[in-house]
């Protein structure tokens, strides 16, 4: 069990001064609490500006994005035309070629059919002289 210790009395003036220096110590620490509660308020409006500008830079890029988009859609869709037109000569070569060589074979068939100058030079003679007569 414990012992009871006997009541201390205190003076008027000793009870002033212990007032006074919880009062001092009270006013401290209000302060203390103020300075921070201005340094975090100062430290949150800092953030907020942060995050103002992020915000701004992030819709910038955002915008950038979108047009960066379009002119690839637009790219794609122009890419996309000229495989066609590609494909589209590319087909009209092939028939070019096929009408070329086919050329070729009727040319150099009607060349074989053609009389060589010897008998070309005897014809004209003949209508010469069936012209004359």
């Amino acid at each position: 069990m414990k012992k009871k210790e006997p009541k201390k009395e205190y003076s008027k003036n000793e009870l002033d001064r212990h007032l006074g220096s919880m009062a001092e110590r009270y006013h401290e620490d209000v302060k203390i609490t103020r300075e921070g509660f201005v340094t975090v308020t100062q430290i949150l409006e800092r953030m907020e500006k942060t995050l103002d500008d992020n915000t701004k830079t992030l819709k910038n890029h955002s915008n950038l994005l979108l047009h960066h988009s379009q002119v690839l859609d637009e790219h794609t869709k122009k890419f996309d035309s000229h495989t066609e037109q590609i494909g589209a000569l590319l087909m009209d070569s092939t028939e070019i070629k096929s009408r070329l060589n086919k050329l070729q074979l009727d040319v150099s068939f009607d060349l074989d059919r053609k009389v060589d100058k010897k008998h070309f030079v005897d014809l004209e003679l003949r209508m010469r002289k069936l012209e004359k007569a």
